[in-house]
């Protein structure tokens, strides 16, 4: 359990798995959504080709925003 007494769920994906959808062009997996984290947490990956912008500039007031490149 962690500090808040929520016990720790390790979640393991195979690089098929996953819900995909396509979102206005931009290829979407859901990954962890925000209910099996108690609505604290969201994984989502977005596979884009290189020199694409995958959204326009954008703010978001309530959650923050991560991007982690892990090729290209």
């Amino acid at each position: 359990m962690n500090e808040a007494g929520i016990p720790h769920t390790r979640i393991l994906m195979s690089p098929d798995e996953g819900e995909r959808v396509s979102m206005g062009g931009l290829g979407v997996r859901f990954m962890i959504g925000s209910a099996q984290s108690g609505g604290t947490f969201a994984l989502v990956e977005h596979p884009i080709g290189p020199r694409v912008l995958a959204s326009p500039l954008h703010t978001h007031e309530r959650e923050d925003e991560y991007t982690k490149v892990l090729e290209g």
